[in-house]
C-alpha cells in the first residue's frame, strides 16, 4: 500500500489486492483526513505522541514523540497553563523542530498543565493539541544526587554529597534543592563488590560553603583490600516527593 497526502485536497491510497493484477489495482480516496476549513489535521495519527512532563531537581521539561505519520517540515509549539491562570505560549518553544521544551516555572507550589501541537509547514495544517497530565513540581520532580565524592582515610570511607542546584536564583545566588526541601537528607549505601553485604547510613550533619550545602557520611571499612561500591539517595522526612539513587562509585 502506498499513501500520499495532497494537503488541502485529498489523500490517495493505492492498494494491491491479492490475485488482482497491478494494472487493475483499486484506488481509494479519503478527503476528510485533513480539514481545509479550519486548517487542522483531524486524524490522531498526526498528533504528537506521549506528551508528558519530565523533571529532575526542579528542572522541568515537556517531552513528546513525533506523530506516527511523519512528514517533512514539521514544527512543534508548546503552551502551558498555571492553575487559576490562562494558557500561555512558551516563547522558546514556538515552531521548534526538537521534541523537548525547557519550561522554567516561577512558582513551584502551583499545579501546571502543558500541551503540544504539530504544525505541518507549507500546508496550512496543524494537529490537535495534546495535553499532559496535571504536574505538581514539588511532588512530581525527581530528586537525584548529581555530585558526591568518596575518599578513604584511616580505615574509614568518607562520603560527601553536594545538594543539587535548581534553575532558581535568589540575590544572584543559585538556589539548591534544600531551599525547597528543607528536611532533605541523604542515605548512603555501601556494598561489597560481588556479595550481598550492604551497609546504609543517613546523613545527620550539614556544612555550608558559599552557595553550596553538603552532607558528610562516614562508614567504617568492613574488610581492607576489597572493593566497595557506593550510591547516595535523597531522603525526605516531611515532604512528599520522588527520590532516585545516584550512579555508583567504586573504590578499594
Amino acid at each position: 500500500m502506498r499513501l500520499s497526502c495532497c494537503w488541502g485536497r485529498a489523500i490517495m491510497v493505492r492498494m494491491k489486492w491479492p490475485g488482482v493484477p497491478e494494472t487493475l489495482s483499486h484506488c481509494l480516496f479519503f478527503a476528510l483526513l485533513c480539514s481545509t476549513v479550519k486548517g487542522s489535521c483531524i486524524h490522531p495519527e498526526f498528533n504528537p505522541q506521549k506528551v508528558r512532563f519530565n523533571s529532575t531537581n526542579l528542572w522541568h521539561y515537556v517531552t513528546w514523540e513525533p506523530p506516527r505519520q511523519m512528514g517533512s517540515n514539521l514544527t512543534y509549539t508548546v503552551e502551558y497553563l498555571k492553575s487559576g491562570d490562562k494558557w500561555r505560549r512558551v516563547s522558546d518553544c514556538t515552531n521548534i523542530v526538537r521534541t523537548r521544551c525547557d519550561l522554567r516555572l516561577t512558582d513551584e507550589e502551583c499545579e501546571y498543565w502543558a500541551r503540544v501541537q504539530v504544525v505541518w509547514v507549507g500546508y496550512g495544517c496543524s494537529s490537535e493539541w495534546v495535553y499532559t497530565d496535571c504536574f505538581s513540581p514539588l511532588s512530581d520532580t525527581d530528586l537525584k544526587v548529581l555530585q558526591f565524592n568518596v575518599t578513604f582515610s584511616d580505615g574509614i570511607f568518607v562520603t560527601t554529597i553536594m545538594d543539587s542546584p535548581t534553575p532558581h536564583t535568589k540575590d544572584g545566588v543559585v538556589m539548591t534543592v534544600r531551599y525547597f526541601f528543607p528536611d532533605l537528607e541523604y542515605k548512603v549505601t555501601c556494598q561489597e563488590t560481588g556479595t550481598d553485604k550492604m551497609t546504609s547510613l543517613v546523613s545527620k550533619e550539614m556544612n555550608e560553603t558559599g552557595m553550596d550545602t553538603k552532607r558528610t557520611v562516614t562508614l567504617p571499612v568492613p574488610e581492607l583490600g576489597r572493593e566497595y561500591c557506593f550510591n547516595a539517595t535523597p531522603v525526605l522526612w516531611l515532604n512528599r516527593g520522588k527520590c532516585s539513587h545516584s550512579e555508583q562509585k567504586c573504590l578499594k
